[in-house]
């Protein structure tokens, strides 16, 4: 196939993770990738350590921006499983932050409200 040959290394792997693909279509892609000397290595993807997750949850709501941020650069660079986990951590942070919030309205300023 020689619009096989057109295609950039990375392309060429991208397409050789993609399990989707008929059979005959993934026999060219990696007689391709042996032809280039690529290795049929499919990178692993890495876990959230504990210190990023704490920090992503307590900085869900005033770090924002930044959060959104390093979700594109994930996204951007394929680690989709990084990605997800990135944003869990965050809805978490966020109903943390919430259920904090509601706390202190309701224990903290309401009686201090009525007391005035």
């Amino acid at each position: 196939m020689e619009n096989l040959r057109q295609l950039s290394d990375g392309q060429l792997m991208s397409l050789f993770q993609n399990n989707k693909l008929d059979k005959e279509l993934k026999a060219h892609i990696i007689a391709e990738i042996d032809r280039r000397d690529l290795k049929k290595e499919v990178p692993e993807a890495k876990s959230l350590d504990l210190m990023s997750k704490l920090i992503i949850i307590s900085t869900s709501i005033v770090g924002y921006r930044y959060n959104l941020n390093q979700t594109n650069k994930l996204i951007a660079e394929g680690r989709v499983k990084e990605y997800k986990q990135y944003w869990n951590y965050i809805i978490i942070g966020l109903a943390i932050n919430i259920i904090l919030f509601l706390l202190i309205a309701k224990y903290i300023i309401k009686p201090y409200a009525a007391n005035q």
